[in-house]
C-alpha cells in the first residue's frame, strides 16, 4: 500500500510518470495514460530491428530503452482472458492462438476496489479529497478482465549472450490489499536493471519480470456457491510463476535461478507461494523469496461479503443469488459491486482477501510454516518496516471507539477469552514502556503490527532453521510501503511515501544486497552494507535507515509472536 507520489523515469527521454493505482499516486491519473504512450515511443527504436519472441501461442516484440540497456517485453498473456465461465474460476493457460506481431504497448490492469477506510489514511499525504481519489482509482481506463499479463525486462547483455549462459531472474509481485494495483505501479525497475550488471559475477545482470493477477471481487470472491473457485488470485500468481518456468529460457533466463520478491499483499502472495498445497504438489515454481512487509489476513467475514455481493448485484426486477448469474451480468455492473464491497468494508477489514480454501491454502500460513508445510528448499530474505500501520490509525483510530472497532474487526470471530488474554495479558493496559509501548496508540499498533507484519518474517526465519537474512526498515518514521521507493529507486531525486527523500546510499545498498542474493552471491558482501549474518539464535537483521545500513538485533517479542503462530486467536 503506497499512498505517495513518486516519479516513475524513463531515461531515454526523461519523462516523469505518475503511477495510480496500488500507490495512490492519484494526482497524475489522466496524465499517466498519454505518459505510458508517449513513453513506449520514446524508448523504441526502428521496430524491425528489435528482438522478437515466439511464445507458440504468441509472439511478442521488444522495446528498447538505450538508457538503461535493457528490452521490454510488454503485456505477454500468462493465461486466457477470464471472463464468461473463466469468471471466478481458476485460470488456464492462454488457449487463444495469434500470429501477429505484438509490440505490448496496451496496457492492461486488472479491475480495482479498495477499502474506504484505507484510502482516508493518505488524503493528507496527497492533498486530495476521498471522491476525488476514488473517482480516478475508478476511472483508470486500462482496467479489463483481460489483464493476466506480465512484462519482462531483459538486459540487453543477457539477450546477446542468452545461446551462452542463462541469466538469473526477478520475479516482482505488487501489492495493494489484493484489492487494487498492477505490475508497473510499484515503480520503474530500470534502476534495478542497470545495478543487477555490476552485482552479477558474469556481468549480465538479471532479469525483472512483473506480473497482474485479478484483484477483489475478481480475484478473491468466496462463500458457500461451490460454484466459485476461492482464492482465484493468488491462483494467477502460481500460474504465472508456472508461465515463468516454461518460457524464461527464450529470454535469456534460468528457470532454476527464479527469485520471488513483494511487498505487502505481494510479499504475503509470496509467502503463500511458499505454503502452496503444504508444500506437497510438485516443485516450487522458485528458487528463492525476497518478502518485503508480507502481511497476511483473510477476509473478517467471508459469509457476510458474499451477502453483500449478491445485495449489490440485485435490483428489483433480478435477484443474484449464485455464482452462475453473477457470471451473466454485464461488466460495468459488477465493478461497481466490486468498488462498492469493497469501499464499505470496516475499519482495518477487506472484503475480498484470500480464505482457507482446503487446497491451495490448507491453512494460515503461519500456521503451515509451523507446521512444516511448506516447500522448504526456498532461500528467503524477509523483512518489515518500523512502524507498519502508523498512518491507518492515525487516520483512521484517533478516538477510542473507532480503535475499539478496529481491534474487533481485526480479530472478528475470536472467543472472547481470547480476546480478554490478547488484551490483558499478551497487550496489557501497562503503558509504561515496559510491553514496548506507551500510550494507547502504541498499544493497537503493537498488536496489529505484530500480528500482520513483523511476526510474520519470525515464521519463516524459524521454520527455515534461521537460515533466512532479516532486515528491518527504519526509515523514519518507517510507515508501511515507505521502501518501496528504496527498491525501485531510479538515481534521481525521489521522495518516498512518507515524503522524505530517498537516501542514493541506502537505497543502492538495499538494491544491491536483494540482486546479490538473487544472483546466488551472498548479500553480505554488497556494497555499502555491513556483515548481514543469517537470523540465527541472535535474531540478526540488517537495518536500512536514512542513516545508513548497519547490524541490529530484531526486538520482536517471542511470546506474543508464537501467541499469533499458534491459531489460538482463532478460537
Amino acid at each position: 500500500l503506497q499512498p505517495k507520489p513518486s516519479a516513475l523515469r524513463d531515461e531515454s527521454k526523461h519523462l516523469v510518470c505518475f503511477s495510480p493505482t496500488h500507490s495512490f499516486r492519484m494526482r497524475g491519473v489522466a496524465f499517466l495514460a498519454a505518459c505510458a504512450a508517449t513513453a513506449g515511443a520514446a524508448v523504441t527504436t526502428r521496430r524491425a530491428a528489435l528482438p522478437t519472441v515466439d511464445l507458440g501461442y504468441a509472439i511478442h516484440q521488444a522495446s528498447l530503452n538505450e538508457t538503461g540497456s535493457y528490452y521490454k517485453f510488454g503485456n505477454i498473456p500468462y493465461g486466457e482472458a477470464p471472463i464468461g465461465d473463466l469468471r471466478f474460476a481458476a485460470p488456464i493457460k492462454p488457449q487463444t492462438v495469434s500470429r501477429t506481431v505484438n509490440n505490448g504497448s496496451v496496457e492492461r490492469v486488472c479491475y480495482q476496489a479498495y477499502a474506504d477506510w484505507a484510502l482516508k489514511a493518505y488524503i493528507g499525504i496527497l492533498g486530495d479529497s476521498l471522491e476525488a481519489i476514488k473517482a480516478a482509482l475508478y476511472s483508470d481506463a486500462r482496467q479489463t478482465e483481460d489483464c493476466l499479463v506480465l512484462d519482462v525486462y531483459v538486459p540487453t547483455a543477457v539477450w546477446n549472450s542468452k545461446n551462452v549462459s542463462a541469466a538469473s531472474v526477478l520475479v516482482w509481485i505488487h501489492g495493494g490489499g489484493y484489492e487494487l494495483g498492477s505490475k508497473s505501479d510499484s515503480g520503474n525497475p530500470s534502476g534495478l536493471v542497470q545495478r543487477s550488471s555490476a552485482v552479477d559475477p558474469n556481468g549480465q545482470g538479471v532479469i525483472f519480470v512483473s506480473i497482474n493477477y485479478r484483484l477483489g471481487m475478481f480475484g478473491f470472491l468466496s462463500g458457500p456457491d461451490p460454484d466459485v473457485t476461492k482464492n482465484a488470485g493468488l491462483l494467477d500468481q502460481r500460474l504465472a510463476l508456472e508461465w515463468v518456468q516454461e518460457h524464461i529460457g527464450i529470454f535469456g533466463g534460468d528457470k532454476a535461478k527464479v527469485t520471488v520478491i513483494g511487498e505487502s499483499a505481494g510479499g504475503g502472495g509470496a509467502v503463500a507461494q511458499i505454503t502452496a498445497y503444504g508444500g506437497e504438489k510438485g516443485p516450487a515454481p522458485f528458487a528463492k523469496v525476497i518478502a518485503q512487509s508480507a502481511i497476511w489476513w483473510t477476509t473478517p467475514d467471508e459469509d457476510g461479503a458474499w451477502q453483500q455481493v449478491l445485495a449489490n448485484a440485485s435490483t428489483a426486477n433480478n435477484t443474484v443469488s449464485s455464482v452462475k448469474q453473477l457470471r451473466a451480468l454485464d461488466l460495468a455492473t459488477l465493478a461497481l459491486v466490486n468498488q462498492n464491497v469493497a469501499g464499505n468494508s470496516t475499519s482495518t477489514g477487506y472484503a475480498f482477501s484470500p480464505v482457507i480454501d482446503g487446497t491451495f491454502l490448507p491453512d494460515f500460513p503461519a500456521q503451515l510454516l509451523g507446521a512444516g508445510q511448506f516447500y522448504s528448499d526456498v532461500e528467503v530474505i524477509t523483512g518489515h518496516n518500523a512502524n507498519e500501520s502508523l498512518y491507518y490509525f492515525i487516520a483512521n483510530t484517533s478516538a477510542v471507539g473507532p480503535r475499539i472497532e478496529a481491534r474487533q474487526t481485526f480479530l472478528l470471530g475470536t472467543s472472547q477469552d481470547q480476546l480478554d488474554y490478547i488484551y490483558n495479558t499478551l497487550y496489557p493496559e501497562v503503558l509504561d514502556g515496559s510491553y514496548g509501548y506507551w500510550s494507547e496508540l502504541g498499544r493497537d499498533l503493537a498488536m496489529q503490527d505484530e500480528a500482520l507484519f513483523i511476526c510474520n518474517s519470525v515464521f519463516l526465519a524459524e521454520a527455515f532453521g534461521d537460515a533466512t537474512h532479516n532486515y528491518v526498515f527504519q526509515g523514519p518514521p518507517g510507515t508501511h510501503g515507505q521502501d518501496i521507493a528504496y527498491t525501485f529507486y531510479n538515481n534521481g531525486e525521489e521522495l518516498d511515501l512518507a515524503n522524505v527523500a530517498v537516501v542514493a546510499s541506502t537505497a543502492h545498498a538495499m538494491q544491491d544486497s536483494f540482486l546479490a542474493f538473487a544472483v546466488g552471491a551472498d548479500p553480505s558482501e554488497a556494497s555499502g552494507t555491513d556483515a548481514w549474518p543469517t537470523y540465527g539464535l541472535g535474531r540478526n537483521v540488517q537495518e536500512f535507515s536514512a542513516t545508513g545500513v548497519v547490524a541490529g538485533v530484531d526486538a520482536i517479542n517471542a511470546t506474543r509472536c508464537a501467541y499469533w503462530q499458534s491459531g489460538a486467536w482463532k478460537a
